[in-house]
């Protein structure tokens, strides 16, 4: 078109037209410029000497179903798009090797993220994606199909939380990485078994560990936005309400685990293997202050996680700034009122103890003293009154 002249100095923003295109580059003589996280859009500041701007697009996102989407997102803003999400809802299109819309891209994507309306995932949606290391698949899809991950070879870990599927794909995970696992909810595994036969071996429960506590007695929290699950016998679902700062754990009789709930679980044994569940839980889950993850994160701010520090007893203990949550926890957070200390746990019970730290929380030092709400003293208390110290409570006169 006809050329345009802008002043000197004056900052310009070009934008993208097509909802389904991103810019790679900007071409920009030796103006800078600034791309957009979402690529839609870029700056630059207007030079002195002339020079014309071309940008280089491409296909970001489309269908890949009569009703399922796709985009690719650079989620680290390293200019390659790393993240594969799929939404929308019913059945994918079936690919060969090479015309899935993504296949340019397949050896930068290390994640793929398929949302909870989704029904199939279709032959060779995502074989060749060489760095993606696990993958989720919601209680939605019940049929995967054939190559749907081959030449995945950096994939060691896949979960799949439907209690069965209509169909199991041939070679679904072929050349995938050595010791590569399928993981199911335990009371689906001899189904799963029997439809795959060719990756039996691979396939495996899925199993929490639990932090031992009192003698037979294990803790650990589970959250999951996938799919409703059930705790095995021996083990007990609780939700959590904060009043002010008071921690009240409350039993969820149905042993129900709600999707998108996060819950703490006392068991028997020290590993935990979920069942599936076709319906949430009849119990309300409304004042769940439980929050929860689906992959590792850093701390999201004033955060406390299930553990136990030195003999102090199971707790929901201040996470350190710098420290992570794991993926599939449930947490808290809390803010103390601005003039109030920061308070280090949450107790919900001053005799079980936890021993096994898991390395999420501050440790605080050996011979700390509490408060009876939590708060951590600077020594030991000179006022007369209760207090917690080495987990029990002690009466200062």
């Amino acid at each position: 078109g006809d050329d345009n002249y802008y002043r000197e100095g004056l900052t310009l923003t070009f934008s993208v037209n097509d909802a389904n295109k991103a810019i790679t580059a900007l071409s920009a003589g030796d103006a800078a410029y600034t791309l957009a996280a979402d690529k839609k859009s870029a700056t630059l500041t207007v030079p002195a000497a002339d020079i014309t701007v071309t940008a280089t697009l491409k296909t970001v996102s489309g269908s890949c179903g009569t009703s399922v989407n796709w985009a690719l997102t650079d989620e680290d803003g390293n200019g390659s798009f790393e993240t594969l999400t799929i939404s929308g809802t019913g059945a994918m299109t079936e690919y060969t090797t090479l015309d899935k819309p993504w296949h340019d891209d397949r050896t930068a994507i290390t994640t793929v993220n398929i949302g909870d309306s989704v029904t199939t995932i279709g032959n060779s949606s995502f074989s060749d994606c060489k760095a993606l290391t696990s993958i989720e698949i919601p209680s939605s899809v019940t049929s995967i199909g054939d190559w749907s991950f081959d030449g995945c070879k950096a994939l060691t870990s896949v979960t799949i939380y439907a209690p069965s599927l209509t169909y199991y794909g041939d070679n679904a995970f072929g050349s995938n990485a050595s010791g590569r696992k399928i993981y199911v909810f335990s009371d689906c595994v001899d189904t799963y078994k029997s439809g795959w036969s060719g990756y039996a071996s691979a396939i495996d429960p899925i199993t929490l560990a639990a932090n031992e506590g009192a003698t037979g007695e294990y803790w650990t929290t589970y959250y999951n936005d996938m799919a409703d699950a059930k705790a095995p016998d021996g083990t007990q679902v609780f939700k959590a309400d904060l009043d002010g700062t008071t921690m009240t754990l409350t039993p969820i009789a149905d042993g129900i685990i709600s999707r998108g709930q996060g819950v703490v679980m006392k068991s028997t044994t020290a590993t935990v293997q979920p069942l599936h569940s076709a319906t949430a839980s009849a119990d309300g889950y409304s004042d769940n202050v439980l929050q929860g993850t689906m992959t590792r994160i850093a701390n999201p701010g004033n955060a406390y996680v299930l553990n136990k520090k030195d003999s102090h007893g199971v707790g929901f203990y201040r996470l350190s700034d710098t420290g992570h949550i794991g993926a599939h926890k449930a947490y808290l957070t809390y803010t103390a009122p601005a003039s109030a200390p920061a308070r280090e746990f949450f107790g919900f019970s001053e005799t079980t103890a936890i021993d096994t730290i898991t390395g999420e929380a501050v440790r605080p030092a050996n011979d700390a003293w509490y408060t009876i709400s939590g708060v951590r003293l600077q020594g030991k208390p000179t006022v007369s009154g209760m207090y917690i110290n080495n987990g029990k409570k002690v009466v200062i006169k």
